[in-house]
């Protein structure tokens, strides 16, 4: 009995080894991993120089690699000294599903001939944008501010998490919260099989721990339409009406440092597809703040339904991926150059 049980277990072993190695010599995604949090580090980001690779499902669709840049992002190196447009975002920016070179902070570089980068991370929202600003603020030097809200953003930015910031009340004020349980995420990454069942495959307790996984495999609904113009009604509780008047107060600040700031609001593709108008979103209640509140707001659905009826092309990868593929990021740099182009 003692030796059937052990001739299993080295079955088992020996079979883990084989898939480990095997996979050793596919795309899988991996590279993923986050130094630890500091005051002197309190941005999420990867390990600068690092390379990592994207891919999605078992069959490895939409293979990339590359490096992440000198900051830990997967962007283009950035000159500190230059001053640079900085986009901030989530995995909708940090767009690792597509060559580095169609991502939308290196085609409007290219369009206006400035810098330009993305200080975009999977799995973030408005408080983490926040904290992301005000250290490049202090870090680079910043030509103008661009926060990009994807869905999700707002009701994720009060939800406690294993991996980020989020807002929690404290009396009448918000108070910036955090977690940083990298370590063992960090440690079963450098796994070819846990990164190809967790991430390629998403083999995972989902609901559970929905912050170890990288966003950018996942297969999510976009935001849809909520009923009337009225954020009650809308689904946006009182909280996340206060998140949102804590985020715009700081985007003012950072306005108020001499630094121009643009709210910019993706829009919801299944509705332009479809044709139909859709009704309040959680992003379009923050950008309706942003706005009374006199900032300057960019509200990508009329550019994404003008590209959408005349060429007919998708904006994502369908019901694989609902982010933005190259198309849309180009939709996008477009709509910036032409209010960044000149202005700031």
């Amino acid at each position: 009995m003692a030796r059937k049980l052990i001739n299993l277990l080295w079955g088992i072993a020996v079979t883990l080894l084989a898939l480990e190695l095997l996979l050793r010599l596919m795309p899988v995604l991996h590279g993923w991993e986050n130094p630890p949090i500091s005051a002197d580090n309190p941005v999420i980001r990867d390990y600068p120089g690092a390379s990592y690779t994207y891919s999605h499902d078992w069959d490895f669709r939409n293979h990339v690699d590359g490096h992440f840049n000198n900051l830990g992002f997967p962007s283009a190196p950035v000159n500190i000294h230059d001053p640079t447009i900085v986009i901030i975002g989530d995995s909708y920016v940090e767009a690792a599903m597509i060559s580095p070179d169609e991502r939308q902070d290196q085609v409007l570089a290219k369009i206006i001939r400035r810098p330009v980068t993305a200080l975009g991370m999977a799995n973030t929202s408005l408080p983490d944008y926040m904290v992301v600003a005000d250290w490049a603020v202090h870090n680079l030097r910043v030509s103008a501010l661009v926060f990009e809200l994807s869905p999700g953003d707002l009701s994720e930015s009060v939800e406690p998490r294993l991996r980020g910031y989020w807002y929690e009340p404290l009396g009448d004020a918000l108070v910036l919260n955090h977690s940083a349980k990298f370590t063992v995420r960090n440690v079963l990454m450098k796994s070819r099989l846990f990164d190809y069942l967790y991430y390629n495959l998403r083999f995972s307790p989902q609901t559970m721990f929905k912050d170890w996984q990288h966003p950018q495999g996942a297969v999510f609904d976009e935001a849809q339409p909520t009923p009337g113009g009225d954020p009650q009604e809308a689904g946006i509780s009182p909280l996340m009406q206060h998140s949102t008047k804590r985020f715009v107060s700081d985007a003012l600040i950072l306005r108020g440092r001499g630094i121009p700031v643009v709210i910019v609001i993706d829009p919801n593709i299944q509705n332009i597809y479809a044709g139909r108008s859709g009704n309040l979103s959680e992003t379009q209640y923050v950008g309706q703040i942003a706005r009374t509140a006199g900032l300057q707001v960019l509200d990508l659905t009329q550019a994404f339904r003008r590209d959408y009826q005349t060429h007919g092309k998708m904006l994502d990868f369908g019901s694989v991926d609902v982010h933005w593929n190259a198309r849309a990021h180009a939709v996008t740099a477009q709509a910036l150059a032409a209010l960044l182009g000149k202005g700031h």
